[in-house]
């Protein structure tokens, strides 16, 4: 439950890192960016001008808020609950840098990329969910 809780809360923390990574591409070409988040439909980032690099601009956003997510999550692994909620947010980010920097617009921008991102997030999450707990089961019981 106190994973699930920690999850949920850092969700909109990553959601504004991610879109941050847009952004510093964006800002990097002498552009204005602007960024939104909301806790139903995530970040937005309005980059006021032209971006010389897509490729870099859509791959950055997921880039910076999974590399973070993941290596802080990793840097946690002592402690069970914040690894598997931080671990799972940084490889939601990876994959969405992945789909954002290679997918058309319509699938980045359609109702299937939201449910897809959270199937994701929630297949991750359970699969660490479990086979952590399975561990702490196990050794309880030596």
């Amino acid at each position: 439950m106190i994973c699930l809780l920690i999850f949920f809360a850092l969700l909109p923390v990553f959601s504004y890192l991610h879109e941050a990574g847009h952004a510093l591409v964006c800002i990097d070409d002498g552009n204005e960016a602007e960024i939104s988040v909301d806790i139903f439909n995530g970040g937005t980032t309005l980059c006021h001008g032209d971006v010389s690099n897509l490729f870099a601009y859509k791959i950055s956003g997921g880039l910076l808020a999974g590399i973070v997510g993941t290596t802080i999550g990793i840097a946690l692994f002592r402690w069970k609950i914040p690894f598997i909620a931080i671990t799972t947010i940084g490889i939601g980010h990876l994959v969405n840098a992945g789909i954002e920097a290679f997918a058309d617009s319509y699938f980045t921008h359609g109702v299937e990329w939201s449910f897809f991102l959270g199937l994701v997030e929630f297949v991750t999450f359970f699969i660490l969910l479990l086979i952590f707990d399975r561990k702490t089961v196990g050794r309880g019981m030596k």
